[in-house]
């Protein structure tokens, strides 16, 4: 071992067991040594020299304000005070009302009482008591709400989850008024002690669902949970597959809706999304504008997101397997269209569709890495001028031009972009398929796409429910919807505690 590795972990064990130790002043000093955005401030209250504390707290994640005019002004001038014979006397005081501030607690927990300094709370400590009185005077810049930038909007509400754990939790308290409504926060990440919110329906929600997410989350032994796929990917049980088992929603409406049908969500704090388990594959053809339409309207696009679903995937594969293998399947004169559209092409027909599908999929990446100003621009134009200069140049045929466009619309009519993204791969395979074994590739990636639909259960419900499950076939909400008074049930694959919706 080196010597700097030594001189660390003898530094780490030091912080330990500082951490562990009493609660003092100096302590905590000790343990932010080398932070310069600690505030401590030594303070004798009623100017007396027997009444000592100590006021920490973490510059710029606190309301000074409210330091100054609810602590230390009471701590200065309160007649409650005058009295005070002892520390102790005074720390009793100070828990008993004599602050003017709405939430503080006592400790005598170090590893507590440094949690709450960077949480952004105030700590008064009492040296000779070895206590201290945690203050909320959170205060640190916070973004304002906001419409949904990633999620449909139209005709429905225009708020949306923010980076700050509590306003989304004071959203859902807002949109669902119910005692039932329960919010349970906990910590995960050793080092990073990220904050997260576990909400559900406590009338509706089956148990079992909020045991196997409580034992997952307190299982999580990593250092950081910063992102969602931290928390996702502990959460989840089969973590190697295509299809997303959890929606990630901006919308607090997504959520409420996905709650008061008996699902789970995790808020995770400095993330402006919620993760709502489990999720079944009809869950990601939804949008929360659908129940702004009227219910034939919702149900016509809805059945025209399946459809567009199979198009992404297929008509490419489709296409090079009936022009390549299968022509007699063409009519004579789209036939002879396509061939006269190739006169002096270079490539094979699956060389020229796997070319332009990966121009769109590197333009669509582009789009994403880029200013969100210029990105719409650089997909749009970049595939505009791009596929009028590889007709012109001769590179691929218009007809190609044609199919690949279509697949990629299609693709985008689907309102998640996780399953945007599994269409995308899946058309590839069906295309390398299609490539190589004709009409008989459309075979294979199918029978490979209903494996993948069917072997997945999130927290133990079938993924491809309610369909091919014993019990009855609710469609009320599924590809179709019917009108709101007729939906009267939740979905039975959730077995929630309360199966009619409006009792």
């Amino acid at each position: 071992m080196k010597k700097g590795d030594y001189d660390n972990t003898q530094n780490t064990h030091g912080r330990d067991a500082l951490i562990s130790g009493s609660l003092t002043s100096d302590n905590i000093k000790k343990l932010f040594s080398e932070s310069g955005d600690i505030i401590y401030r030594g303070f004798l209250i009623k100017n007396r020299a027997d009444l000592k504390m100590t006021i920490i707290y973490v510059d710029g994640m606190v309301n000074t304000k409210i330091i100054d005019d609810n602590i230390i002004c009471p701590l200065s001038a309160s007649h409650w005070y005058d009295q005070c014979a002892t520390l102790a006397q005074a720390y009793a005081l100070s828990l008993n009302g004599a602050l003017d501030v709405s939430s503080l607690k006592s400790t005598k927990s170090t590893e507590e009482a440094v949690g709450a300094i960077l949480a952004g709370k105030t700590i008064l400590v009492f040296d000779t008591l070895k206590s201290a009185i945690i203050v909320d005077t959170i205060g640190f810049e916070k973004r304002s709400i906001t419409p949904a930038t990633e999620e449909s909007t139209y005709r429905s509400s225009k708020d949306s989850f923010v980076e700050t754990l509590r306003v989304n939790t004071a959203t859902l308290r807002k949109k669902i008024k119910s005692h039932h409504l329960v919010l349970e926060e906990t910590v995960v990440g050793k080092q990073s002690h990220t904050r997260l919110c576990i909400a559900y329906m406590k009338n509706i929600c089956n148990d079992t669902f909020v045991d196997i997410i409580k034992k997952r989350l307190d299982a999580i032994d990593q250092d950081k949970a910063l992102s969602i796929s931290d928390i996702y990917s502990n959460v989840v049980k089969k973590k190697y597959t295509l299809f997303p088992t959890a929606v990630i929603t901006e919308k607090p409406e997504a959520c409420c809706m996905s709650l008061l049908e008996g699902k789970i969500a995790i808020i995770i704090d400095e993330l402006p999304y919620s993760l709502v388990f489990p999720a079944v594959f009809g869950d990601f053809f939804q949008s929360s504008c659908d129940y702004g339409h009227n219910y034939i309207v919702a149900s016509f696009f809805r059945i025209l997101r399946y459809i567009c679903f199979t198009l992404a995937i297929f008509l490419p594969g489709f296409f090079v397997s009936v022009t390549v293998f299968h022509p007699e399947m063409i009519p004579y004169k789209l036939a002879m269209s396509i061939a006269s559209s190739r006169t002096g092409t270079p490539f094979s027909m699956y060389i020229e569709v796997l070319l332009m599908s990966l121009t769109f999929f590197i333009l669509i990446q582009a789009s994403l890495q880029i200013s969100r100003t210029i990105g719409g621009a650089i997909s749009i134009v970049g595939g505009l001028v791009l596929g009028e200069a590889a007709i012109t140049a001769g590179i691929v045929s218009p007809a190609v031009i044609v199919v690949v466009a279509t697949a990629s619309i299609c693709s985008m009519a689907i309102p998640n972009k996780e399953i945007n993204s599994v269409l995308w791969l899946f058309q590839l395979i069906c295309l390398v398929f299609s490539s190589v074994f004709g009409l008989i590739g459309i075979i294979i990636t199918l029978l490979i796409l209903f494996f993948s639909l069917a072997k997945l259960n999130p927290l133990g419900v079938p993924y491809i429910a309610p369909y091919g499950l014993k019990g009855p076939l609710q469609l009320e909400d599924s590809f179709i919807r019917f009108p709101q008074n007729l939906i009267k049930k939740r979905p039975f694959y959730l077995d929630p505690k309360n199966k009619r919706r409006k009792r």
